[in-house]
């Protein structure tokens, strides 16, 4: 198996039953948003955008439970590998998550001091985050279970814990709006009980589908192993960090602009993150596949998921693109029907015509590097790309919010230029 090749079939197996299931994220979100924009209040969709910045902000900094055990996983061989790989991650999440609730009311007052927004929208947001904070725990040990099931090729049960917990939410969402008329606070309940069911979901398939020896706390906190493993959580924290630096002067930015304006934006956010997601799918497959290849150090396998990794992102840049500037102006009214809105992200949603393009690689890429563990270059990228976003976003102020948006896609375009670059790295493998 030492040269083994990747073949497009194999490869595509495993990508799009990630695509599927990783697209009901940003869906859910992306519902979230339309129940509200049809309740005729500008204040729902702005208040929903602001609470959804604040806990980007918090689960965004601590992604990398998923993305670093994708890749420990794939390249885990032992019964020992497995139980380290999953327990050691998980006994940090918890406790993080239980620090997030602690802190709710620091968390909260700071965020809305970064975003300055209006008072309704905040009024609207504070009752979203006040019940959907409570999930905190969850949701990191969410990422873990994700992340240990993506690396070892459990598909299926990858797709039925997301699209299961996903579509719970937005029947939830419909019923507990509509039906009881509970407004955002009906969207935070139906969000807190879907993550709820989801962990339920893949405990149940880790302890029944995984292979795990018992192990003591000295082995979960053994120096070498944990300092690995901190080292490469501390390159996808700060990376995480920049990402979220953009995004909140993105937000604040939008907010300075009017309720209108970050309505508009928040929807066209939407739109680009399941965009985002789908090339994540991607991003996943490729993971699983380079992480394999580091743990056997097969070149040949490496290069061939690489290549396909080329050709799937290059193929769906060109359906997502072609598709969204079809169908643009049927997308928007979707999520609201306030017509103020809706002309406002009309105007601009041009933009998202270039995100694919921009973007895409640096989001697949994003999966290579992180399977291989090699997340230096993955830090070092998203730095540089956050200079020239705070450049571009200084030189444009004067326009506005298309300016804005300038310096949105020049973030995107550092990510992909200063990734792609590095892709020799990849090569290096450990001897």
């Amino acid at each position: 198996m030492e040269n083994e090749r990747l073949t497009v079939k194999d490869y595509l197996a495993v990508a799009i039953p990630f695509i599927i299931s990783t697209i009901t994220q940003p869906l859910l979100s992306a519902v979230d948003t339309a129940v509200v924009g049809h309740l005729s209040n500008v204040g729902y969709i702005a208040g929903i955008t602001l609470g959804a910045v604040i806990f980007n902000t918090m689960y965004w900094l601590f992604g990398f439970f998923r993305v670093n055990t994708t890749g420990f996983a794939a390249q885990s061989t032992t019964k020992k590998d497995n139980s380290i790989v999953l327990i050691r991650p998980m006994v940090i999440a918890v406790s993080i998550g239980l620090l997030f609730i602690l802190l709710r009311e620091q968390i909260f007052d700071m965020a809305m001091n970064v975003l300055s927004s209006d008072n309704g929208a905040e009024a609207y947001a504070r009752m979203y985050f006040d019940i959907l904070i409570f999930g905190a725990p969850l949701v990191l040990v969410n990422y873990i279970i994700l992340g240990f099931l993506m690396g070892k090729s459990k598909i299926k049960e990858t797709l039925a814990m997301q699209v299961t917990g996903n579509v719970l939410n937005i029947v939830l969402d419909v019923i507990f709006v509509m039906v009881f008329k509970l407004d955002i606070q009906g969207v935070a309940i139906a969000t807190l009980i879907s993550i709820f069911v989801s962990t339920l979901i893949g405990i149940h398939f880790i302890t029944k589908y995984g292979s795990f020896e018992k192990i003591d706390l000295a082995t979960i906190f053994e120096r070498n192993g944990f300092i690995q493993m901190l080292s490469n959580n501390v390159d996808l924290i700060i990376r995480t960090a920049c990402l979220l630096i953009q995004i909140n002067v993105f937000t604040s930015r939008s907010a300075s602009l009017g309720i209108v304006i970050l309505s508009a934006n928040g929807i066209l956010l939407q739109i680009q993150g399941i965009m985002a997601y789908m090339f994540d799918g991607i991003a996943n497959a490729s993971s699983i596949y380079c992480g394999k290849a580091r743990g056997t150090k097969n070149f040949t396998l490496l290069d061939s998921a690489i290549d396909i990794t080329n050709k799937s992102t290059a193929g769906l840049i060109v359906v997502l693109t072609t598709i969204y500037f079809v169908f643009r102006d049927y997308v928007i009214p979707a999520f609201t029907n306030v017509n103020e809105v809706i002309a406002v992200a009309s105007d601009y949603s041009l933009w998202l015509t270039l995100y694919p393009l921009f973007g895409g690689f640096a989001l697949t890429y994003y999966g290579i590097f992180s399977g291989m563990t090699l997340t230096k270059y993955i830090r070092n990228s998203t730095i540089m790309a956050l200079i020239v976003f705070l450049t571009v976003f200084t030189l444009t102020l004067d326009y506005g919010n298309n300016g804005l948006w300038v310096a949105f896609l020049s973030f995107c375009i550092g990510r992909t230029v200063f990734l792609v670059i590095n892709t020799k790295k990849c090569y290096e493998l450990d001897e």
